[in-house]
């Protein structure tokens, strides 16, 4: 039984715009922060 493409586009594409918008924010959220410091 072969997939369907439009039966997985919708999540598909819901997923995808949720990253960028994660990652939009994560951007947002670092440029505005001070500096990071990593270990110790």
């Amino acid at each position: 039984m072969p997939m369907r493409l439009e039966k997985y586009e919708y999540p598909i594409n819901r997923y995808a715009m949720e990253v960028k918008r994660q990652l939009d924010v994560l951007d947002k959220t670092l440029a505005t922060s001070g500096p990071i410091l990593c270990g110790r």
